[in-house]
């Protein structure tokens, strides 16, 4: 077949747009790489590497980048990247259009295609832009393709830099990754249309802005796409993947728990709140439920549970001054983690090593039960209304912490340093307290009840602490027997790996363990305090309770305080406490009350409507 005539320029525009269309391929095909490697390298950040701050190693050159490093600049770097394509691809396009216009003539009076489009490069962006018209399906296939590699994957790999950095709770890098999706979609709407060719005859609801070489086009169909996919984008990275409780969170209606416990309604607390309403809320009661919690939990908060954090390692984990806000890290091997300043409010750490360094730790209503804490330096660290039953705390250092409301019934505190530290209105039921150190110890209020506080200093100022603790008449002041003390010595050196902080805790265990007898200079001052101590009254020591829980903002000591309020309802000589204490939290007036949860604002209501014969 014979080639018609061919306007010289015609010629020349398409053997420059086929010059530029052979690089573009190559930059294409170059950025489809480069989303590869940064997905990949984002699905290599686990959660442990998350806690630990570890750097992001780069995969084929093994190159290691500081963690928060990469998650700031990676999205700048990608985006400079993205723009530089779109802008290629727009000259690109710009270049065929002049061919496409200067054999526009010929195929209006011919009313067929230009032999010379079958010319054109073979890169699929250039057969879309002007080569010969395919059948429907070829070119449904070609729009796919670059749909997909122009517009949803770089959108997607934007959001996944946010989704995968969020565990991390750093606002600021968030809002970053949030920007950065923004502008993701702004180039994609304004650079887009430069590379349409929808021809000089629009159809009717086609969109054309400027002159034919440099028109701004969209199609209808495009346009409704954008309409519909940019609420849906930008709502999910500012409205679903948030950081828990920052005030775009707060204002969809999550309330922070103030504690934590294990349990799945415990663990729900923590979702956003649109996806506990529209999805967790709308999936059926069975054993995948357990399942999609989890999942959709695992991009809000760190989840490490069963991980062992180098025990053996000779290096120390510095992980001062970090947000662990709610995470879960039950199980886990922390006692080589240096977790100085730390926040770990309400975070989940049942049967966790954590043997390290905590002092000045933010471990308010932090779930601690039965955890590993022999030795550990907890020293001017909050942990008001934290729960540390039977928590093993041989030999620490507690001085100055803050036990307010916390629960500490059946804790081995053998040995451990309380000097100074706040217990007003704690739970030391059951306590091992043998060889601790009291003094300077706030004791208000506290339930001391079957405690052992053989060889424990007496605080000098106990007599003057109103209200009295509770449970006096059943301290015991007994020494350990020689089973005991066997028993105490085994588990120590079972529980404790690290040769050093054994012989620190083992050197504060000395008068406790020794088997000569030992010279208790406070053994006459317990007797004698309990003998003339008063117990106060279920009224009195509700008002001090109720005290104590109100003038706390963030509720952790009100939500752990109103846990206990029928147990102390139920004991000899807590009736007549539950009422005013529950009254006295669901005032108006009182700050920590407005931090209780829903269920248990309705329990408190509960105690306060019980007939007077449950009572």
């Amino acid at each position: 077949m014979t080639m018609p005539p061919q306007p010289e320029d015609a010629k020349e525009f398409l053997d420059e747009a086929n010059r530029a269309s052979d690089p573009a391929w190559s930059s294409w095909l170059a950025f489809l790489l480069l989303l590869t490697y940064v997905v990949v390298t984002l699905a290599s950040v686990s959660h442990k590497a998350l806690l630990l701050n570890s750097p992001v190693k780069l995969p084929i050159i093994n190159a290691d980048i500081p963690l928060v490093g990469f998650f700031q600049y990676a999205p700048l770097l990608f985006l400079l990247v993205y723009l530089s394509l779109l802008v290629q691809h727009v000259i690109l396009a710009r270049k065929y259009r002049k061919f496409t216009d200067a054999i526009a003539s010929y195929e209006m009076e011919t009313a067929s295609e230009h032999p010379a489009r079958e010319r054109v490069h073979s890169y699929v962006f250039s057969q879309i832009a002007a080569g010969p018209k395919p059948n429907l399906i070829t070119k449904f296939m070609m729009q796919l393709i670059v749909y997909v590699t122009f517009s949803v994957l770089p959108i997607i790999t934007l959001l996944y830099f946010q989704i995968k950095f969020l565990p991390y709770h750093d606002v600021s890098i968030t809002y970053w990754h949030r920007i950065a999706v923004i502008l993701g979609f702004a180039m994609l709407i304004l650079l887009t249309p430069l590379m349409q060719n929808t021809g000089p005859a629009p159809r009717r609801w086609d969109i054309k802005v400027g002159p034919q070489a440099e028109a701004w086009e969209a199609s209808g169909t495009q346009v409704l796409l954008v309409l519909f996919l940019l609420p849906l984008v930008v709502g999910f990275s500012w409205l679903i993947a948030t950081v828990p409780d920052e005030w775009i969170d707060r204002g969809l209606g999550f309330v922070a728990p103030a504690s934590m416990r294990v349990g799945p309604e415990e663990e729900a607390k923590l979702l956003n709140p649109l996806v506990r309403r529209i999805v967790y809320g709308r999936l059926p009661n069975d054993n995948d439920k357990a399942w999609w919690r989890r999942w959709l939990l695992s991009y809000r908060v760190l989840i490490v549970e069963d991980t062992d954090f180098g025990a053996d390692e000779e290096g120390k984990v510095v992980l001062r001054e970090r947000n662990f806000r709610f995470a879960l890290l039950s199980r886990s091997d922390l006692q080589r983690a240096d977790l100085a300043w730390a926040d770990l409010r309400a975070a989940q750490m049942w049967k966790t090593l954590a043997k390290g360094k905590l002092k000045d730790g933010q471990l308010q209503g932090a779930f601690l039960k039965e955890a590993q804490l022999q030795g550990a330096q907890l020293n001017s660290a909050q942990l008001q209304g934290a729960d540390l039953s039977k928590t093993q705390l041989q030999g620490a250092e507690l001085s100055y912490a803050n036990f307010q409301g916390a629960d500490l019934s059946g804790a081995q505190l053998q040995g451990a340093d309380l000097s100074g530290a706040n217990l007003q209105g704690a739970d030391l039921k059951g306590a091992q307290l043998q060889g601790a150190k009291l003094d300077g110890a706030r004791l208000e209020g506290a339930d001391l009840a079957a405690a052992e506080v053989w060889l424990v200093d007496f605080p000098r100022d106990l007599a003057n602490q109103s209200p009295p603790p509770l449970g006096l008449a059943d301290l015991k002041m007994s020494p350990l027997s020689p089973e005991a003390k066997a028993q105490l010595k085994q588990d120590l050196s079972a529980g404790i790996t690290d040769a050093a902080v054994l012989a620190v805790v083992m050197s504060r265990l000395d008068e406790v363990l020794r088997n000569e007898p030992p010279s208790w200079d406070d053994g006459n001052s317990w007797p004698d305090y309990v003998s003339k101590a008063k117990e106060p009254s279920a009224e009195e020591l509700a008002r001090f309770h109720a005290q104590l829980a109100c003038n706390d903002t963030e509720g952790t000591i009100a939500n752990s305080m109103a846990a206990r309020a029928a147990a102390f309802e139920s004991e000899p000589f807590g009736k007549g406490y539950a009422m005013p204490f529950a009254s006295a939290l669901l005032n108006e007036d009182c700050k920590g009350g407005k931090a209780l949860a829903r269920e248990t604002r309705a329990a408190l209501k509960t105690l306060i409507s019980a007939p007077l014969v449950d009572r």
